[in-house]
């Protein structure tokens, strides 16, 4: 968190000031407006303390610098021009109606007070002070929110809730310096309401050359404890109250308070205010229009005798909200609103349930997100289901690994069945509500118990199990606790090669030395996940194949290894059809389809997948040194299906891009791997030194490790260490990993990773029907194999607006081409989705897919914090 602070804390510097200096500043002494610096070459930063006693201020020098310059935020300028005021009669009404959002508005029986005919109530009256109260809507009683000019404002204000009792007041305080909430104990405070001073510099140069230019020193604007007080007995609905800033004396600037109140209906003594800060500079009066400039404008607001209440969000009723909108309102009810911005943020400090002690307008706002956590405890224990365990799941239904799965969906229930019992302390529209989320995690409890129920009446389900843990377990170890091994020059051997001693996952696997401390472990919702998709995606006819599954988990919370998991398991299990004989086209064609819509993030979950998919091609290749027995169909493999700009097109194309790499005339490899995905050899061009003993016509061939021609001249990848599984001579022992389009088509990978932009082109392409199970033989469209029987869509939340509507128009198409009859009916492929954050989540995929059921997992509980799958991280 510190390093985080600190960014904060530069950023705030760099844009509203004043800058936090790398190194302390020299001392400068002002004679009148006049620095005489003894240093011919000055550089660094400099301040200057404006009396013995006072703290010290920043002073602008450096090439020429100006604060109206270098700061771009918190700045309140001087009116440039009178408003123009709206007709008389519409210009307390225009105030309302501006920043009023909410309904505080009087209704047609309900006018100002003073247009009622009443009197203004005992100190209302303007006096010597600079104190004033409008009396009834005229020419010259605009309020205004916002300034005329947006680029130069001279505004901000926030607007609040307050319960005041007949005594109460609020207080709007300028303060000189403030420390906030992000900041570590111990930080500099935030020197704050400043203003600047054009003076001038002089020096003489190296060559005696007397110099000079200008140098802008930093003062407070306000004085030590500047604060306006409004009380309760000043605040008439409708009428805008006044009142002028004490400023230090000497000053060119001019500060303004201005309170708009307004009753709430409803609610006794409870005011809804808008307090507004105005730079009320008459800029006739200053020469320099930058030294009337307010600087790192800030302002708090605190009450006494009474409280700030809930800012009132939305007019409508909790029935005319939708269903997602009175989601929010349950799992957010311990949060709330106590203010808005205008110009500014609102900021506020408080814990949930709490109310703050003040609320603060502040041009650059930070909070502070709660941190989620998927590892939950149970009991005081944290639940960890071991890969390795369930990878050796037992036939005849006892044991750890069953028990484990059992007790997750047993404290599932619990869980659910506490949550039921809680809803009676909950109003009846929230009760509503929490209800329904938790039949939704009833639902998903249901199909994790079907799961369970699946692995222990089906072998082959069982098996394809076990061999997606396993598969999963080794891809960690790949990932996770392997080295990269770069390349480097081996004497002994007169070669590239990768450095250091060969260790491959099958290895560390066997002797049991996989770091259980950080792999080798599903959380909680991953495990429950793959549970809940086992029938959906074993059987083709389930009820669970029409549903889309969303994964909704915070970043960095496992999405990827979830649906992962589910990859493997589906392909497992297709080839296990295969050894049972089952009729019909072949099983280990194109199986999974991965889709993303960046091209960049493409790239790295490919890196990730390629690790997944040698596990579990070791797996297939080896029946013998694994004992885990044969399994059908050709190679498990990994496509990458991004076009030109990311991978070659074909053949010819690869050897033109792989030359010019080794060469040195591009930077990174072109066929996208850097690495060997199973022992992490390296994989590409080394750049160090050329021995003596490779001719120099010969190095850019010999530093080149990882790509080799096949026996069509097509250049393919394969481990650069010849101990690796995936290294040896014969190109079928390659690495399973195709990246140009030529090969896909020839030889379609079990997953593709694909961007819809590539997707699109599929018309175009009557030879990348391969990769949907269709083949062109003698002039006839021939099944080859099945169609993908699942779709991961990743980031579905970037699916929207006008890439939204484009995709939406192709879905058809590529559900048809993912679909085969069976029966007499249509099996369709299943649909999983991920995100982060998504709104209309349901919407979405039925305009998307045409899909009407959607299950959200983790299905939320009461609270935001607590899905029973993730909490909130204490502390």
């Amino acid at each position: 968190m510190t390093e985080r602070a600190e960014m904060i804390e530069w950023i705030r510097g760099e844009m509203v000031g004043p800058s936090r200096p790398l190194t302390d500043p020299e001392s400068a002494t002002f004679a009148n407006r006049d620095f005489t610096d003894l240093m011919a070459l000055r550089r660094g930063p400099l301040a200057w303390r404006p009396a013995p006693d006072a703290a010290l201020q920043e002073a602008l020098y450096y090439d020429r610098e100006s604060p109206h310059r270098k700061y771009g935020m918190g700045l309140l300028h001087a009116p440039a021009v009178p408003a123009i005021n709206p007709p008389p009669n519409q210009a307390a009404q225009a105030a309302l109606q501006a920043t009023d959002t909410i309904g505080a508005e009087p209704g047609a029986d309900e006018q100002p007070d003073e247009v009622n005919g009443n009197q203004a109530e005992e100190g209302d009256e303007a006096d010597d002070s600079g104190t004033s109260s409008s009396a009834a809507p005229d020419a010259s009683d605009e309020f205004e929110v916002t300034s005329p000019d947006v680029r130069h404002p001279s505004t901000i204000g926030i607007s609040f809730c307050v319960q005041l009792d007949a005594r109460g007041s609020v207080v709007v305080r300028l303060p000189q310096s403030r420390t906030f909430f992000w900041q570590p104990e111990g930080t500099a405070q935030f020197q704050l309401n400043g203003r600047y001073e054009a003076c001038t510099r002089r020096w003489t140069d190296e060559n005696g050359v007397a110099k000079n230019g200008p140098i802008w020193r930093r003062l407070p604007a306000v004085l030590p404890d500047a604060a306006v007080t409004i009380d309760r007995n000043e605040l008439v609905h409708g009428r805008v109250v006044r009142k002028d800033v004490l400023m230090p004396q000497g000053s060119p600037l001019a500060l303004r308070v201005e309170v708009f109140p307004r009753r709430l209906q409803g609610q006794e003594n409870v005011w809804l205010l808008t307090v507004v800060l105005r730079n009320s500079t008459d800029p006739a009066q200053v020469q320099n229009a930058h030294e009337s400039i307010l600087y790192q404008t800030f302002f708090e607001a605190v009450v006494s005798e009474g409280c700030f209440e809930k800012y009132p969000e939305s007019r409508r009723p909790f029935s005319q909200l939708d269903s997602e909108e009175q989601s929010l309102a349950l799992l957010y009810r311990e949060s709330a609103t106590w203010g808005i911005g205008h110009g500014c943020a609102a900021g506020w400090d408080a814990d949930p349930n709490q109310a703050p002690e003040s609320l603060y307008a502040d041009v650059m706002p930070a909070v502070q997100l709660p941190s989620m956590t998927p590892d939950i405890e149970l009991n005081g224990t944290q639940v960890r289901l071991s890969m390795r365990v369930l990878g050796n799941l037992p036939d005849d239904g006892t044991g750890e690994a069953w028990q484990f799965l059992e007790n997750l969906a047993a404290a599932y229930a619990a869980w659910i069945q506490q949550k039921r019992a809680e809803t009676t302390g909950l109003s009846a529209n929230h009760a509503l509500v929490a209800n329904r989320h938790l039949d939704s995690c009833d639902a998903c409890l249901a199909r994790i118990n079907a799961g369970i129920s699946l692995l222990r009446n089906d072998a082959r389900s069982r098996r394809a199990f076990r061999l997606a843990n396993l598969a999963m377990l080794l891809q960690q170890i790949a990932t996770k606790q392997l080295n990269r091994r770069s390349l480097g020059w081996n004497p002994g051997l007169g070669i590239v090669a990768p450095q250091g001693d060969y260790r491959s996952p099958w290895s560390i696997y066997q002797s049991g030395a996989e770091d259980t401390a950080k792999l080798g472990y599903w959380r909680a919702f991953q495990i429950a996940f793959l549970l809940m998709s086992l029938d959906g995606v074993r059987d083709g006819q389930s009820p669970d194949r029409e549903v889309v599954d969303l994964v909704w988990f915070p970043t960095g919370g496992g999405k990827t290894e979830a649906y992962l998991a589910v990859v493997a398991f589906y392909m497992f299990h297709e080839r296990l059809l295969m050894d049972a004989g089952r009729p019909g086209p072949r099983r280990d064609g194109t199986n999974v389809l991965m889709r993303y819509t960046l091209r960049m993030l493409t790239t790295q979950q490919f890196q990730r997948a390629a690790s997944l998919i040698c596990a579990m091609e070791f797996v297939r290749r080896n029946p013998t040194t694994t004992g885990l027995g044969n399994i059908s169909g050709q190679r498990f493999s990994l496509g990458l299906w991004i076009g030109g700009d990311g991978s070659p097109n074909n053949c010819d194309v690869a050897r033109t891009e792989i030359g010019k790499f080794r060469r040195g005339d591009i930077e990174g490899n072109p066929l996208v791997l850097t690495e060997c995905p199973w022992c992490r050899s390296e994989i590409g061009r080394y750049d160090g030194q050329r021995p003596n003993t490779v001719p120099e016509n010969q190095w850019n061939m010999a530093r080149m490790r990882g790509v080799s021609n096949d026996g069509n001249n097509c250049p393919l990848l394969h481990c650069p260490d010849a101990a690796c599984s995936f290294g040896q001579a014969a190109s079928a022992n390659w690495l399973p990993v195709e990246v140009i389009d030529e090969r896909l088509y020839e030889r379609p990978p079990s997953l593709v990773i694909a961007t819809a932009d590539k997707l699109a082109m599929i018309a175009y392409r009557p030879a990348a029907g391969a990769l949907f199970g269709r083949r062109f033989l003698a002039g006839n469209l021939h099944r080859e194999s099945l169609p993908p029987g699942l779709i991961i869509q990743d980031e579905l939340h970037l699916i929207s607006g006008p890439l939204g509507t484009m995709y939406a128009l192709y879905e058809g198409i590529f559900e048809r081409l993912c679909s085969f009859e069976r029966d007499g009916g249509w099996i369709k492929p299943k649909l999983i989705a991920s995100t982060a954050t998504i709104r209309g989540a349901d919407d979405q995929v039925r305009s998307l897919y045409a899909r009407t059921e959607t299950q959200l997992f983790p299905s939320p509980g009461l609270f935001m914090g607590d899905s029973f799958f993730w909490q909130i991280r204490a502390g």
